[in-house]
């Protein structure tokens, strides 16, 4: 009764990201919330029900939340881009194959890009593979070269390699200055944009294309294959492509050891985690492992386990403790196996 004199507040994800995009600038606010559109929309398309945990109001919201750059960044204005050799070498070997003209194609246009929104733009984005990129690029110019004015020549153009590496700096740095210029909201969409070159506005399209598949990708990794298989006529193609053969639920193994890796790019923000807790029902075979296993413990495991393990799971079996839930009776022994994992250093994976 004392507690109910309080007011009481709900404060959500939508409040959050509401209230972040009113503290950034106009311009970028307006590509923002142009590329969340679009991911909200395709979130109603496929229906809520059809992804894991996902939740009308928080999941998107909380998805664009975390590209966003943090409240306190102030950007500086962009003189010049310094990009790494790293990643321009590995774009330039992917774009080889591509024997058209000498210049900056797709894939090193987004992966310079995706770059700069981290280095001088405060954004957040999961490591992405330059051959990720690449189909990312050509799937976003091939929508743009079908547009018809001017975004169709300057996106053939660009595929075409017409531009040089510091043609394409220049067009990079003036759309991501002017996106966080103090000036009104424009129309960068049909290239109203006053004082601004075309190719600058091509880049900002660009920019807000390529953070509505991003999103869309990440909340692809929530679908049920089930909802797939149902679905996978009304889906774009290219969702279908990429859950197929980009996705890990078909390998358990895979998946923990790509989240295990530690990144090889010292500008990278995200860090190795220390553990790994995994709940999964993809695979029957699981089911015929022990109800706990913990390695070194006689009595536990047979070797036909540790072969299931290893290959299944992960290689090293000193590093894995496995739980069933159908053989914990209660909170206290669900907690009791938490405690004994994270106090044993050398597992990392539950």
């Amino acid at each position: 009764p004392f507690l109910n004199r309080f007011e009481k507040y709900c404060i959500s994800h939508k409040d959050f990201l509401q209230v972040r995009l009113e503290s950034i600038h106009p311009n970028l606010s307006m590509v923002v919330k142009s590329a969340l559109a679009k991911v909200e929309e395709f979130f109603r398309f496929v229906e809520e029900p059809n992804f894991y945990g996902a939740r009308a109001g928080e999941t998107v919201e909380s998805l664009a939340l975390s590209i966003l750059p943090i409240p306190d960044f102030i950007f500086t204005k962009i003189e010049h881009i310094s990009t790494t050799s790293v990643q321009i070498a590995d774009a330039i070997s992917v774009e080889q194959t591509n024997g058209v003209g000498s210049g900056v194609g797709p894939t090193m246009l987004l992966v310079l890009l995706v770059e700069t929104l981290q280095k001088y733009a405060g954004f957040h984005f999961m490591k992405l593979s330059p051959d990720e990129l690449k189909w990312d690029a050509d799937y976003i110019l091939d929508q743009l070269a079908s547009l018809q004015g001017d975004f169709q020549g300057l996106a053939q153009a660009l595929m075409n390699r017409q531009y040089s590496l510091k043609e394409v700096e220049g067009f990079i740095k003036e759309a991501i200055n002017h996106l966080h210029s103090e000036e009104a909201k424009t129309d960068y969409k049909h290239m109203h944009l006053e004082g601004v070159t075309k190719e600058a506005c091509l880049v900002i399209m660009v920019i807000a294309q390529w953070q509505t598949v991003y999103m869309c990708k990440r909340l692809l990794q929530l679908l049920t294959a089930e909802a797939l298989i149902l679905s996978r006529k009304k889906l774009p193609y290219w969702c279908v492509d990429y859950y197929l053969s980009r996705q890990k639920h078909f390998s358990l193994k895979e998946l923990i050891d790509s989240s295990l890796q530690t990144t090889k790019d010292s500008t990278e923000m995200w860090t190795m985690p220390k553990k790994l807790v995994c709940f999964t029902r993809s695979s029957p075979d699981i089911h015929r492992l022990p109800g706990v296993y913990c390695s070194g413990v006689a009595g536990y495991t047979t070797d036909d386990h540790s072969k299931l393990i290893k290959k299944m799971i992960h290689e090293d079996l000193n590093e894995v403790y496995l739980c069933k839930l159908s053989s914990v009776l209660s909170e206290r022994a669900f907690k009791n196996h938490l405690q004994i994992f994270t106090e044993r250093i050398e597992k990392k994976i539950m």
